[in-house]
């Protein structure tokens, strides 16, 4: 009998402990990690530096995460929750650029997105 109890309460703790934390609003820990470059470029190998702010935008539309990209490659990282995003990035002129990602628990996944411009 209390072996049973023993267990029953530790399934118990073990579902509470799968419920989304409070103190985040009922949301998941953000987990997955996103890099990668922003593209610009009008031929292969001919691509240029240009600044942007990436989003990371959830299959219901909501902006999960948003950075800026910095250095000559255009490069950005992104902690999101695990799940399905669009990304999208914006340069100040005005040019957009879309891609998406897979975002994995604990995995870092890459995720360039590529702009091809005239």
């Amino acid at each position: 009998m209390r072996r049973a109890r023993v267990v029953a309460i530790a399934g118990v703790l073990a579902a509470v402990a799968a419920v989304p934390s409070p103190a985040l609003g009922g949301r998941r820990h953000p987990s997955a990690l996103l890099v990668g470059e922003v593209l610009v470029c009008n031929a292969p190998g001919h691509c240029q530096q240009q600044a942007f702010e990436v989003s990371a935008i959830n299959r219901s539309g909501a902006v999960a995460g948003k950075t800026s990209t910095v250095g000559p490659h255009n490069s950005y990282r992104l902690r999101v929750v695990p799940g399905e995003y669009s990304l999208e990035a914006v340069a100040e002129g005005g040019l957009r650029c879309k891609g998406s990602a897979d975002a994995v628990a604990h995995r870092t996944v890459t995720a360039n997105i590529t702009c091809l411009v005239p």
